[in-house]
């Protein structure tokens, strides 16, 4: 049994969409699964035991290489043109499709009734296999870092602040990242991007004496070690908030613009934490399901509403 997984992006959609490799093999031992995706998340995939190979979008070689496997089963969970693209090339496959629920989350932004709330989507990936007699496993995410020594000369106990996302509105602004650390008793580890490297030099400079700045400096599969020795990990609704989720590690993820209600929470891993942390008495939220490179109504209220004290001390009231 051969089986074709279509994911294209984007980081954390792809480690939330990882139980389905594990139940996937559980129940089929012997099955072979390919993962179809863009090129430059490829890597997010690596040494992923449940994947046979990782096909590239873009990629002239990986259609061929693909025409040529005898598909039983297509897994599309991302649902758009690209992937019905893929289920009319193997039009003879069968395959089962996640809804996106698009409408349902615009109708919650347009209205807020709580009517339009949208189901986790680890929970309706799943739903997805249970034709087959599958059954969520309670086990949360993967991923899978090398267990290579990164080099960094860290504290014993840390914690992580996750600085990037893709839109702005995503992301934790200075003020709040900094009254953050400003309540942490430990050191800080900053990570992100190149773009995150102007924010990690600011807080830098207020807190020396507390916070790493790696932005810049790690891979995915980097990070992702860096988080999985953190006593907790700070972020916004990014991709590092599902890998931190992913490795095991306590969360507190803070919503900007979006929202729990879109079903994007990550599964905790037994014994661990995620908690969210949301705007959820103010009437402008959400605004997007995605996000914007400013705030709507030029405030940002949503994250520059919270305190840095509560947010630690919820916390180190759950340790």
């Amino acid at each position: 049994m051969r089986i074709l997984v279509v994911r294209f992006s984007s980081i954390g959609d792809i480690v939330l969409c990882s139980p389905i490799l594990r139940l996937l093999k559980s129940a089929f031992p012997n099955c072979t699964i390919d993962f179809l995706t863009k090129q430059r998340f490829t890597n997010i995939l690596d040494n992923n035991p449940y994947i046979q190979n990782v096909y590239c979008w873009e990629s002239k070689e990986s259609f061929n290489l693909m025409k040529g496997n005898n598909y039983s089963l297509i897994v599309d969970l991302h649902s758009n043109f690209r992937s019905l693209m893929i289920k009319a090339l193997f039009w003879h496959v069968p395959a089962v499709s996640l809804s996106k629920k698009s409408l349902q989350k615009w109708l919650y932004v347009k209205t807020k009734w709580s009517i339009f709330r949208v189901t986790n989507i680890v929970e309706r990936e799943v739903d997805l296999l249970k034709v087959f007699g599958i059954q969520w496993d309670g086990l949360g995410l993967d991923i899978f870092p090398s267990n290579v020594s990164s080099g960094l000369d860290l504290p014993q106990e840390y914690v992580v602040l996750a600085l990037g996302g893709t839109y702005k509105t995503k992301q934790m602004p200075l003020e709040l990242v900094a009254s953050i650390i400003q309540n942490i008793s430990i050191p800080v580890v900053l990570i992100g991007g190149e773009a995150e490297k102007g924010i990690a030099a600011n807080l830098n400079s207020q807190f020396s004496n507390e916070t790493i700045n790696l932005t810049g400096q790690l891979s995915i599969l980097d990070s992702a070690n860096i988080m999985k020795g953190a006593k907790w990990v700070y972020s916004g609704d990014t991709g590092m908030a599902h890998i931190a989720a992913a490795v095991g590690t306590n969360l507190t993820i803070v919503w900007g613009n979006t929202s729990t209600y879109f079903g994007m929470v990550p599964p905790a891993k037994s014994g661990k934490f995620v908690l969210n942390v949301e705007a959820v008495n103010l009437s402008c939220h959400p605004c997007s399901k995605l996000g914007f490179d400013d705030c709507p109504k030029g405030h940002f209220q949503c994250m520059k509403g919270h305190k840095g004290d509560r947010i630690v001390n919820m916390m180190e009231k759950s340790l």
